[in-house]
This record gives C-alpha cells, structure tokens and sequence, in this order.
C-alpha cells in the first residue's frame, strides 16, 4: 500500500468573524496586453530572431567577413525592426572622422 498525499486546494479566506463565510480567492488577473502595434512589432521581431539566428550561427562558425555580416545586419533590421532598406539604412556613414557601417537614420536631419 503506497501513501498518498492529498492535493494541495486553493487558501480559504474568511469574510465575516461574526458569522464566518467562506469564499475562494479571486483569480489572478489576465495577463496584461498591450496595443496591436506593440503586440505585432514583439512579433515581428520574435519571428526575425528566430529566421535568422541560423544564418547568425553560420556567419559565427566560418568566421564570415564584415560584408557578410552587412547583409545579414540589414536583412534583420528590415525584417524584423521594419526599417527601410533604401530610405532608413546606408552602407556608410562617416562619423567623427572614421565609419560607422550600416548605420540606420532614426530622424531627419537637416545637413
């Protein structure tokens, strides 16, 4: 003959001390869901992650040269952060006198 453990039941709360009732506990509230767009861009980018970390892996394990590394960079930033390959992206940007490779715009700016 085995013990057997009963199963653990939710807290009981007493409401009253002069006539006592039971009553259960309230559920946990639902989780917390944002706007559309948050919820699509978290999926977005989910989905870029998930579609490019193989590619990522490969780049990583025969030591990929920078314009490689270029291409895979700005295929996730448009796939998955929804930049604009020929509007928002450069392949060179001179920063300070030295070069920032495949810098992104995130604002106008005026010259």
């Amino acid at each position: 003959m085995t013990d057997q453990v009963p199963e653990p039941t939710a807290p009981v709360v007493v409401v009253n001390d002069d006539a006592p009732t039971l009553a259960r506990p309230a559920k946990a509230p639902a989780p917390r869901t944002g706007p559309k767009w948050e919820t699509d861009a978290q999926e977005r980018v989910k989905a870029a992650i998930k579609k490019f970390s193989k590619p990522l892996a490969d780049l990583v394990a025969r030591d990929a040269n920078e314009g490689d590394t270029r291409l895979l960079v700005t295929d996730f930033l448009c796939d998955g952060l929804g930049y604009d390959k020929y509007e928002d992206l450069t392949t060179e940007y001179e920063v300070k006198g030295d070069f920032a490779l495949c810098p992104a715009k995130l604002g106008s700016s005026s010259g």
